[in-house]
């Protein structure tokens, strides 16, 4: 029965060598992985205000999944070292850093996406249907919602973004005002049309057609 014990024990610390080399290029190629995740996150992370909420949150949900499984391979790795008297100490791997930027901004996206939907909202509204005095009210008690978020969402580009590009709309809804009135004929819509270079036809416009024109400056 020695005699046998003793043969496996032979046996599995000759497998030894190559189990540590194989488990050394796994940690390389893990260690490759991260970097390229690095590289990529201060690439594509989601900071402009200019990115869509939506693409913004698919951003964070796409790096979230990578960087779970990557913390996944490096403890496998890590632990098949200490098993193997590889051990080299835990190092920082930047991802827990990276992690805690992905709540954040997530956090950030979450609560300006509630803004965006309703200003998507108000883009889509028939300009038959447009009511000056209810967009200023929106648009208002919209900023006022911005101004209560804490100052850790606030410090942030995609929120200094959104808060300009509704004040934008604020700021030209005398415009709109101005454009609702009945004493407005078809021929002003014509000449505005020109001026604006504008591709939209009177029939099916909407608030957003003229939000994305640059009215004001007409």
């Amino acid at each position: 029965f020695t005699h046998i014990l003793t043969r496996k024990n032979n046996a599995i610390n000759n497998e030894i060598p190559s189990l540590q080399k194989k488990i050394l290029e796994q940690g390389k190629i893990v260690d490759e992985m991260i970097k390229e995740l690095i590289a990529d996150w201060k690439k594509d992370k989601p900071l402009a205000g200019a990115i869509h909420y939506n693409d913004a949150l698919e951003v964070l949900r796409i790096f979230s999944g990578r960087v779970e499984r990557l913390e996944e391979d490096y403890n496998r790795v890590l632990n098949a070292k200490e098993a193997l008297d590889l051990d080299e100490g835990k190092e920082d791997n930047k991802l827990g850093a990276i992690s805690e930027e992905i709540i954040d901004l997530n956090m950030v996206w979450d609560a300006l996406s509630t803004c965006w939907e309703q200003i998507d909202d108000l883009k889509e509204l028939p300009w038959s249907a447009v009511v000056p005095q209810k967009i200023r009210k929106i648009l208002e008690g919209l900023l006022e919602k911005l101004h209560e978020m804490p100052n850790r969402i606030r410090q942030y580009m995609a929120f200094m973004h959104c808060q300009k590009q509704i004040q934008s709309y604020l700021d030209g809804n005398i415009i709109i005002t101005d454009l609702r009135s009945e004493a407005l004929k078809e021929r002003h819509w014509r000449i505005l049309k020109e001026k604006l270079n504008a591709r939209w036809s009177f029939i099916g416009l909407a608030l957003g057609d003229l939000w994305g024109s640059d009215f004001k400056k007409n």
